[in-house]
């Protein structure tokens, strides 16, 4: 329970403190609830933790699932976008003289963006290079804690009654500025990262992204996307709330990580093989029921030799999945552990007021043995039926015990980010369960970032 100003005797003097208690309250409680769901713990040796929440990139339609902080603006014009997140800065109190500040007194800040273009991407132009030089920039954030506002003009009475105009900030913020520091052109070998610039009592900063500039980069130039190195510390909600966190080792992004052994800047700008973004942290999980079996009254849930639309409720490209597929077997057609107008023989299913489980793995199915990432494109499995997008899994009677003979079944991801499956015209004789779990996206592996 917080302190709360009370007025209960008509009449009651309000003093200064009293206005300010509940000006901080108020301010505060955000930061408050914050510090409870990230449980982000005292500084050490008076020094806070400073990490950043990513909201999604701006091409996301619904920005909780995942993208680029930092990524190119895809046009010739030698600019960055940073999008929208929010900064942390851990409390700045040791557990004395007060335990309860050492584990909340923390600050926050989102940046949403660039008012003057009413765009969610802020903009960054970066400066030429010399000619036949090429050096790495530092995209930061400086997060400024309790800033005073400009003063206003106020009346300030005095002892003796007088009042006269004053100019007094009345008003402060946590304010965020994005920023950048330019590196050391060099014309062979390795660039240096640039340094971070230092903290000071009242002001943190967090490093965004290195952006990897080539020889005769000019204003006119569009920066490649896979040159964008992102760097930011992440956090997630706190392990006691149960909720499972899935994110890179960051020692594959961070500048004192393994990835750093082969991650050097040269004329060709060449990524690491090992590198991977932090904006990658958390995911997406689906449960996918698909029929496969044109018998019966129903019929299958897949067209033959077509795509079928199996989720557009986010951008499903550039990501990393792992899959899990059970093939239920019977020849009723009806053998979903879930479905149960007739309970098939040995299958679990599931009633109201019957003490049975739904048991997605039960009697009678068949774990598939194909699971995993692919790479592979859609036309090396299906002949050509279809030409566009990466395919995840592919299964086939050889592949896949259970399959009908020379049936075929494909997940893949379209060229415009929404998840798909095939399947031939040949009756699989089948129902499948998928369990599909995938990672945030990774935007920053190809030109433009998209």
């Amino acid at each position: 329970m917080e302190t709360k100003v009370a007025l209960s005797v008509n009449g009651q003097a309000v003093l200064q403190q009293d206005f300010n208690t509940v000006a901080e309250e108020a301010a505060r409680d955000g930061d408050w609830q914050l510090a409870t769901i990230l449980r982000t713990g005292p500084a050490s040796s008076g020094v806070p933790v400073k990490y950043i929440i990513p909201s999604g990139g701006a091409q996301n339609a619904l920005m909780d699932h995942g993208g680029a902080v930092v990524e190119s603006s895809g046009l010739t014009d030698a600019k960055v976008y940073v999008n929208p997140f929010t900064a942390v800065i851990g409390s700045r109190s040791s557990l004395t003289p007060s335990v309860k500040d050492a584990l909340r007194d923390i600050r926050t800040v989102s940046h949403y963006g660039d008012d003057t273009f009413h765009s969610p991407r802020f903009r960054v132009q970066l400066p030429a290079t010399a000619a036949s030089f090429y050096r790495w920039d530092l995209i930061w954030a400086r997060i400024d804690i309790d800033t005073p506002d400009a003063a206003v003009a106020r009346y300030v009475k005095d002892g003796s009654g007088t009042a006269t105009s004053q100019l007094i900030s009345v008003t402060s913020r946590t304010t965020l500025t994005i920023g950048r520091t330019g590196g050391t052109e060099v014309s062979s070998g390795t660039a240096a990262l640039p340094a971070l610039p230092a903290d000071s009592s009242t002001s943190f900063y967090i490093p965004l992204a290195y952006v990897g500039l080539g020889a005769s980069h000019t204003l006119t130039t569009q920066v490649d996307g896979r040159r964008i190195r992102e760097v930011f510390p992440t956090a997630g909600v706190a392990a006691p709330f149960g909720v499972p966190r899935l994110r890179p080792a960051n020692g594959a992004y961070l500048t004192t990580g393994f990835v750093q052994n082969d991650y050097l800047w040269n004329a060709n700008g060449d990524p690491s093989p090992s590198y991977v973004s932090p904006a990658m942290q958390g995911g997406e999980s689906l449960i996918i029921p698909i029929r496969m079996f044109d018998g019966g009254t129903r019929g299958a849930s897949l067209l033959a030799n077509a795509a079928t639309l199996i989720d557009d409720s986010c951008d499903w490209r550039k990501r990393i999945f792992k899959l899990a597929v059970s093939m239920v077997t019977g020849s009723s057609g009806n053998n979903m552990p879930w479905y149960s107008p007739v309970a098939p023989a040995g299958q679990p299913f599931y009633q109201e007021n019957v003490a049975v489980p739904l048991n997605l793995f039960g009697a009678n199915s068949l774990t598939d043995r194909q699971s995993g990432a692919g790479s592979a494109y859609m036309s090396t499995f299906t002949g050509g039926a279809i030409t566009t997008g990466s395919m995840l899994l592919g299964l086939t009677d050889t592949t896949t015990p259970g399959l009908f003979t020379s049936a075929k079944f494909a997940l893949f991801v379209g060229t415009d980010g929404k998840l798909y499956a095939w399947r031939n015209n040949v009756d699989a004789k089948r129902e499948a369960i998928i369990w599909l779990e995938a990672t945030a996206p990774f935007r920053n592996t190809d030109l433009s970032s998209t």
